[in-house]
């Protein structure tokens, strides 16, 4: 008796599997479309990108005004405090989103971030000023990872690395940050910086 290697219940026709391919294929290359409330979408995270690095770079400019301000000589632990929060947290991030949503997510870490910048713009001894950080640490974090992977989900794939490296690039209105923070400190003063990233 000769067996067969030809098992009619292991193997499917040609048809079948083209219809299976066609099947998996269709929703992944489904066009995306670009609406008002896309466009809205990735300016907001593009502003949520931009307020998590805005509060370490006007702190890192403005340290010595800072310091003599809240009167100590220790104030590079501002910079330091903010860097080491946002490195314990950034972990957690991903699974936070995962509980609470990216959304709700994202409008708690700007929340953290108004905040820090009140305390900071307000804050007159070293103590506030590193609960100020501290906040902003946790809110930078957040808001940095949410908004590159906000950005990246809901964009069409062609143009995913447009719109990310229109997030990295929201930043450059706040690159001449020294000159912003001489400027507020000859006319005015340093917490008004803290005033305007809130």
């Amino acid at each position: 008796m000769a067996i067969s290697n030809h098992s009619p219940d292991l193997e499917r026709s040609s048809q079948d599997k083209a219809e299976i391919v066609l099947d998996e294929g269709e929703g992944y290359y489904e066009p995306v479309e670009w609406n008002f409330t896309r466009i809205v979408a990735v300016i907001a995270l593009c502003i949520a990108y931009v307020g998590s690095q805005v509060i370490l770079y006007f702190v890192s400019s403005g340290l010595v005004y800072i310091s003599e301000s809240i009167h100590t000589n220790v104030g590079n632990w501002l910079l330091t405090d903010n860097t080491l929060v946002v490195a314990g947290t950034c972990p957690f991030v991903g699974y936070m989103t995962d509980l609470l949503g990216r959304r709700w997510l994202t409008i708690a870490g700007a929340v953290l971030l108004k905040v820090s910048s009140a305390v900071m713009a307000t804050s007159h001894s070293l103590g506030s000023a590193i609960t100020s950080m501290a906040l902003g640490g946790v809110g930078a974090a957040i808001c940095e990872l949410t908004a590159i992977a906000g950005v990246a989900e809901i964009t069409p794939v062609k143009w995913r690395g447009v719109t990310l490296s229109l997030v990295t690039f929201s930043i450059l209105p706040f690159l001449p940050q020294l000159t912003y923070m001489e400027l507020l400190q000859m006319y005015s003063t340093w917490r008004w910086a803290f005033g305007i990233c809130g």
